[in-house]
C-alpha cells in the first residue's frame, strides 16, 4: 500500500506539471483513479496490476488535460447551489426593500436608517451565502469532487458575491455613521455593532484578496468561508447576546444552545473539508 500511495502521488505531481491542472481537477482525477483501482481490486486483481490498468484507462496527462479543458469550456451551465444562492440573494434584496418601504410608510423608519438596515443586512447575508456555498461544496466533494466547469462557476460566484457583500456592508456602515452623527452627535464610537461591521469589512477584504491572489485555490477559499460565517454571526448577534452598547437591536438573538449547535456544525464541515476528496464514495464502495 505505501508503494501504491507513492505512485499515485508521483502520478499526480507529474500530471500537475505536464497538464497544468488546478488542485480541484487533480482531486477529481485522483478520485476517479482510486475508485477504479478499488473496483479492480475487488474483482481479484493485485493492487499493483490494478493501478497499472487504472492508469492506462485514464490515459496520458496530455489527453486528460485536453479533455478537462474542453469540459470547462463547454460547461456553460452553472452549479445548482450557485443558481440557488443567486435566487436567494435576489429574493432577500426584494424582501428587504419591501420591508423597509412599509416601515417608511408607517413612519417607523426614516429613509437614512432604512437604507442602512437594507445595506448592512444584504451585506451580512451575502457573506453568509458564501459560507452556505462552502457547505454545499464540502458536502459534494466528500462524495464526488465538483466538475471543473462547476468549480469555475463557484469561484466566480464567490468572488462576485464577496465584492457585493463588501460594497453593501461599506455603504451600510457609512450610512449608519451618518445617522449616528445626526442623532448621537458622533460618526463613530466603536460601539460593538460598529466594531463588528468594521471586522466584517476587513474579512470581506481578506477573502477578495485571497481569491484574487490565488484564483485556483477554490478549496482553500471554501474552507476560509466557514470563518466568514463565524465573523458575521459574532458581529450580528454578539452585541445583542451581551446586551451592551447603544446598538442593542436587530433580529432575535439566538440562544447559547443554538450558537453551540451552529459552531459544531461548522467544525464538522471544516473537518470534512480537510478529508480527501471522494472519501465517502470510496468508503461506500469498500463496504459492498
Amino acid at each position: 500500500m505505501p508503494d501504491i500511495e507513492r505512485r499515485i502521488a508521483d502520478w499526480r505531481r507529474a500530471l500537475a506539471e505536464t497538464a497544468g491542472c488546478t488542485d480541484e481537477v487533480l482531486d477529481e482525477l485522483e478520485s476517479h483513479l482510486r475508485d477504479e483501482v478499488q473496483r479492480l481490486v475487488q474483482t481479484g486483481e493485485p493492487e499493483e496490476r490494478a493501478l497499472d490498468l487504472a492508469l492506462s484507462r485514464l490515459g496520458p496527462p496530455q489527453a486528460l488535460a485536453a479533455e478537462f479543458a474542453k469540459l470547462a469550456r463547454d460547461g456553460a451551465a452553472t452549479w445548482l447551489p450557485v443558481r440557488l444562492a443567486n435566487g436567494v440573494l435576489l429574493a432577500l434584496a426584494a424582501a428587504l426593500v419591501g420591508y423597509c418601504a412599509a416601515r417608511l410608510q408607517d413612519g417607523r423608519l426614516g429613509l437614512l436608517l432604512a437604507s442602512h438596515v437594507v445595506a448592512v443586512t444584504l451585506g451580512y447575508c451575502t457573506t453568509l451565502l458564501v459560507g452556505g456555498l462552502a457547505f454545499c461544496y464540502v458536502a459534494t466533494r466528500s462524495y464526488h469532487p465538483p466538475r471543473p466547469a462547476q468549480i469555475g462557476a463557484l469561484t466566480r460566484a464567490v468572488l462576485v458575491m464577496t465584492w457585493l457583500a463588501l460594497a453593501a456592508t461599506t455603504l451600510g456602515v457609512f450610512l449608519g455613521g451618518v445617522w449616528a452623527k445626526d442623532n448621537l452627535g458622533r460618526f463613530w464610537g466603536w460601539d460593538l455593532k460598529e466594531t463588528g461591521g468594521a471586522i466584517v469589512l476587513a474579512w470581506d477584504g481578506i477573502m477578495i484578496l485571497f481569491c484574487w491572489r490565488r484564483p485556483a485555490a477554490t478549496h482553500a477559499a471554501m474552507l476560509l468561508a466557514f470563518a466568514g460565517n463565524v465573523v458575521v454571526a459574532a458581529a450580528w448577534f454578539g452585541p445583542g447576546l451581551l446586551a451592551v452598547g447603544l446598538h442593542v437591536y436587530g433580529p432575535p438573538v439566538p440562544t447559547v444552545t443554538v450558537i453551540g449547535f451552529v459552531t459544531l456544525a461548522h467544525v464538522a464541515m471544516l473537518a470534512l473539508g480537510l478529508a480527501p476528496a471522494g472519501w465517502l464514495r470510496r468508503a461506500a464502495i469498500s463496504e459492498r
